[in-house]
């Protein structure tokens, strides 16, 4: 009898092992335990990496190909079109995050730290870019040049990856250096907007070759024999921007000859007389200029003569002898900016020689006091928009006064403290909706009072 019981127990164990065993379920997760995260298929993957911050999303997106799959849309609904700045410049200063972002924070220097996305820790730069530089539309590559032969490398090493990772999603793009552009045999041909701050690297002519398409060239410091790399014609440009003084040379003279359909032009320079020739010949079809005049002015009834302009941007930094006029004139302009002039006479005279001004934006407060007199009002009969690009904090009990005269007008602007909110709004009265982003406000008529 107990022989039998012992066989009747045998078998029933022998067929306990020969069915398949049934996943225990964890009552917390409600998973099997056998399950493992790259069982889970995309959609819910998705799901689930759309809460992850971007350093964990990059850490996920490198760890497994399959996992990386699935990524690539949680980083398109969260980063999708933000601009990302790779700093390797060491003027962010130490920071245990790694990637800095407009929600998590701001950098211990934010003055340095300006875009969506800013990375600083080279590992993570890296990551970045192998793993989702195909769906970059902006980038900025900062970079200061050091003695240690590994930080040079790094150079070189990022900028690989850059071409590599990135050459087809680029819209816009702005590098430190022209280092390395030589080397690029396939070209950014979506780019539309290049920056570039230093042209020391620059040894031939390549920048049309490697950017095709640009739209907006802005070149930043650089000196005399670099010009003579940059004087190519590229087919789409429209806008040259150059961001310090430079020489007058033959070499911006053929830039601007190779590129006559330019339509925005700005420039830093202390030649009038040799400005004038070039202009006279080369930007008699541009719709914007932007002078920066670093020198002295010499006292002379001559101007520019550009019949095309309708916007112009003039700052003029004096140095021994003060301006005596603005010395441009335009057939219908319709936007002017200025900084750093003088006297308000000088400012005036050239307003009423320029009556068709729609916006204009100053930095003078003797200005906004003329309003109330009219008189501006009666010398720019279109003027619909004011940007005063100072803080109004000192004369924010005249604002109530001031808005009652400027009915004419659309907007008006100006720069001014959260702590100034209340006193703003009781200036409006009712007939001023306004608008803040960080210390700029911006007042807007009412539909009503337009």
């Amino acid at each position: 009898m107990a022989d039998a019981k012992y066989d009747l127990k045998r078998k029933c164990m022998e067929t306990e092992d020969s069915q398949p065993k049934k996943r225990r379920t964890d009552e917390t997760t409600g998973l099997n335990n056998g399950t493992k995260i790259t069982d889970v298929n995309q959609f819910c993957l998705e799901q689930i990496f759309i809460h992850l911050s971007l350093e964990d999303l990059l850490n996920v997106a490198d760890s497994n190909a399959y996992l990386k799959l699935g990524t690539g849309m949680p980083f398109v609904w969260n980063y999708a079109g933000k601009s990302v700045l790779i700093d390797q410049t060491g003027l962010i200063y130490y920071t245990k995050t790694k990637i800095i972002t407009k929600t998590n924070g701001s950098a211990p220097n934010p003055l340095f730290c300006d875009k969506d996305i800013t990375i600083v820790d080279l590992k993570t730069i890296f990551q970045m870019i192998r793993c989702f530089g195909g769906m970059i539309t902006e980038l900025e590559f900062r970079y200061y040049k050091r003695s240690k032969n590994n930080q040079f490398t790094n150079y070189h090493r990022i900028m690989s990856y850059i071409y590599e990772f990135c050459t087809e999603s680029l819209k816009k793009a702005s590098f430190d250096e022209a280092l390395g552009f030589e080397g690029f045999k396939i070209p950014f041909k979506n780019i539309e907007d290049l920056t570039i701050k230093h042209l020391f690297g620059l040894k031939e002519k390549c920048l049309s070759r490697v950017f095709p398409n640009v739209n907006r060239l802005n070149l930043g410091f650089c000196i005399d024999d670099t010009f003579s790399f940059l004087s190519e014609y590229f087919t789409n440009l429209q806008h040259l921007e150059f961001n310090w003084n430079v020489p007058l040379s033959d070499s911006v003279t053929d830039i601007l000859r190779l590129n006559s359909n330019l339509r925005s032009f700005k420039i830093g320079m202390d030649d009038f007389d040799v400005f004038k020739r070039i202009s006279e010949r080369y930007l008699q079809s541009i719709e914007s200029l932007d002078v920066e005049w670093i020198g002295v002015q010499k006292a002379s009834d001559s101007s520019i003569y550009l019949p095309n302009v309708k916007k112009f941007k003039y700052c003029y930094y004096e140095r021994d002898v003060p301006a005596s006029k603005i010395p441009f004139s335009f057939n219908h302009l319709e936007e002017f900016e200025i900084k750093y002039v003088s006297t308000v006479e000088i400012f005036l005279t050239f307003i009423n020689e320029n009556r068709t001004i729609e916006k204009l934006t100053f930095d003078r407060y003797a200005v906004l006091s003329m309003i109330g007199t009219g008189q501006l009002q009666n010398m720019l009969p279109y003027l619909k928009d004011i940007i005063y690009f100072r803080s109004i904090s000192d004369n924010i009990d005249e604002l109530p006064l001031l808005l009652s005269h400027m009915e004419f007008l659309r907007s008006f602007a100006f720069f001014a403290g959260r702590t100034l909110d209340e006193q703003i709004r009781a200036a409006c009265d009712g007939k001023w909706r306004m608008n803040r982003n960080n210390n700029i406000v911006t007042l807007e008529r009412t539909e009503a009072m337009v």
